[in-house]
């Protein structure tokens, strides 16, 4: 199958690329790569990469004539100068495995009909692909000054192979990812000519509408001293934050804080900048100081696009924080998963016994599992696995690996310590509880005891339904993160210090030593357990036995021939003495050095 392109496409193709080798090959010396989560790098050096994109997401949508495919660009918690590219597949989540590598290809190839003839043959493999075919590509964007530009390049791109273009102007990653996932899968009556913001509105209403009915089903009343103060990282979110913002006065005070300075986009605040320096945002402790009672007081702040999160609880001092991060928040959930599950099935059993409905759910059966990386503080996991009792896996970095593992339970929970992650629950799963979603009370009889074990039943069923309604499944996603963490705090009637003590932190440090050839280190599926040259993981096991209660592994990175290290301990000096003999012996090692 051959594409026509305009021979003014051609060129302007050509010479992107050429401009690209000249800027970026050339003083670099490497190739843009496609890393965790897209293509990520200055703006200046993407023009190529987002024209070539276009042509690649524009073929890849002609598999479904119905359906819509997404890309967002954006560089999420980078400098504004930065700017990247992430894209979505059909289902809303990032896009197939087997797809990513070969979009690398295509972007690199410096020959695009080439290009374009080697990715035919593989779409052509999936089924439905046609090039008769009329794809659509939903195109968003977050606030950076590099945004038009590029988003122009993807435009052209995308119309070159006769795809549509529908572009939702700026929105968070997140809402673009559920723009894609709401039109291809969940009922609605919209078309592709619909209205732009029709769709971003129903990001709102999906999300907002399950949480306000969970908040007023559980009969949570606003507290007067208590606020939530939201730090927005002057980011995207900023934008897209306002029907939350006036709907949440309902519940909490919310004060807002870096929304709208975009030119400051990143700079002293968000998501990247509090877990990095554990540290408060610029503006929060003037605004904090303003409160009445500082124990009554949780600091949220989302990173630049959106899909990140983190909370933090302020000292009296102002010196240090509190940071509630990734794994804080995957606990929490997995204990409201847990009561609810143990809850539920109580409430089956009792309304079985009634004879009023027969009920075929067995929340007890239900499998929660907790995907983490080796980089999860070891106090987590042991919380998670110890004392909730819960299946523990661990995945290589990045969430493109994180995903598809929780995908196998039924209720799969996943995050970065920096706030990246979300949970899954199986379709099958989520539908058993719908059945019962639109019961109610009114329509059975029966004596007032039994009728009693029936709201019971109805209640528990209902608000589990809501809490998953709540949570945005496609990618991590601050705004419906900080939804399900305040309506899971609500419903275990739990304060921030509350959530700070579901377990203490151990005390852990992150370093790296150069190395010469990092490709001798051949690595665990989870990548922080060296299978060759064993004699490096004995040692690293033998300076580990030497610290009991400590933890430690390496990982070569993924561009540079560097070795990460990472130790953690209850002890500081632990932690620093394991890193030090860890580093020395890498440096003695003749293997790699």
């Amino acid at each position: 199958m051959t594409y026509h392109f305009t021979n003014e496409f051609h060129e302007l193709d050509k010479n992107l690329y050429q401009e690209y080798l000249s800027k970026f090959y050339n003083k670099f010396h490497r190739h843009i790569a496609y890393g965790t989560a897209g293509f990520r790098d200055d703006a200046q050096y993407l023009e190529h990469v987002c024209l070539r994109i276009g042509v690649f997401m524009g073929l890849f949508a002609k598999v479904d004539n119905h359906k819509v495919l997404g890309i967002q660009v954006t560089a999420s918690h980078n400098p504004i100068r930065d700017n990247g590219i992430k894209v979505s597949d059909f289902d809303g989540s990032m896009i197939r495995t087997e797809l990513e590598k070969q979009l690398e290809v295509f972007v690199l190839d410096p020959n695009l009909d080439n290009a374009v003839a080697e990715l035919v043959k593989v779409l052509t493999g999936i089924k439905g692909f046609d090039n008769k075919n009329q794809g659509m590509v939903f195109v968003g964007q977050d606030t950076r000054p590099s945004c038009p530009k590029l988003v122009h390049l993807i435009e052209q791109g995308l119309k070159s192979v006769g795809t549509l273009v529908r572009k939702t102007g700026e929105v968070t990653t997140p809402m673009l990812h559920h723009n894609v996932w709401f039109f291809n899968l969940f009922p609605h009556n919209l078309t592709r000519s619909s209205w732009t913001e029709q769709f971003t509105a129903s990001y709102f209403n999906t999300y907002w509408t399950f949480f306000d009915e969970f908040m007023t089903e559980l009969g949570f009343q606003k507290k007067n001293d208590e606020h939530i103060l939201l730090d927005l990282s002057n980011g995207v979110g900023g934008v897209r934050i306002g029907p939350f913002r006036e709907a949440l006065q309902k519940y909490y005070n919310l004060d807002i804080i870096n929304d709208t300075e975009h030119r400051l986009l990143n700079e002293q605040c968000g998501a990247e900048f509090v877990h990095k320096s554990q540290d408060y945002p610029i503006h929060s402790i003037e605004k904090i100081k303003s409160y009445p009672d500082i124990s009554k007081v949780r600091v949220v702040s989302y990173d630049g696009d959106s899909d990140r999160i983190v909370y933090f609880l302020p000292r009296s001092d102002f010196k240090q924080i509190d940071l509630l991060d990734g794994d804080k928040m995957i606990s929490l959930f997995a204990l409201y998963f847990k009561k609810a599950l143990e809850k539920l099935q109580t409430k089956v059993e009792a309304v079985n016994k009634t004879g009023i409905l027969n009920v075929d759910l067995k929340p007890s059966e239900w499998v929660i599992g907790m995907v983490q990386t080796p980089y999860a503080n070891g106090s987590s996991t042991i919380y998670l696995r110890d004392q909730l009792k819960l299946t523990t896996f661990f995945s290589p970095n990045g969430v493109k690996n994180l995903h598809p593992n929780a995908h196998k339970y039924d209720i799969g929970i996943y995050c970065e310590s920096n706030g990246h992650g979300t949970f899954l629950v199986k379709e099958k799963k989520t539908a058993e509880l719908e059945k019962f979603y639109h019961l109610r009370i009114e329509d059975f009889k029966g004596t007032p005891e039994n009728l009693q074990v029936l709201k019971e039943f109805l209640h528990e069923v209902k608000q589990l339904y809501r809490f998953i309604r709540v949570q945005n499944q496609c990618v991590g996603d601050s705004i419906t993160n900080m939804l399900c963490i305040e309506a899971a705090l609500a419903t275990l009637n739990m304060t921030g210090q509350d959530y700070l003590n579901l377990y203490t932190d151990l005390k852990c440090k992150n370093s790296k030593v150069t190395i010469r050839d990092k490709s001798k280190l051949k690595m665990s599926y989870a990548e922080d357990n060296v299978q060759e040259p064993k004699e490096i993981q004995e040692k690293i096991n033998a300076i580990v036995a030497k610290h009991p209660g400590s933890r430690a592994f390496i990982r070569p990175s993924g561009t540079e021939d560097i070795v990460r290290i990472y130790a953690e301990s209850a002890d500081s000096a632990q932690v620093d003495a394991v890193t030090n003999e860890i580093k020395d012996m890498i440096l003695a090692d003749k293997t790699i050095n």
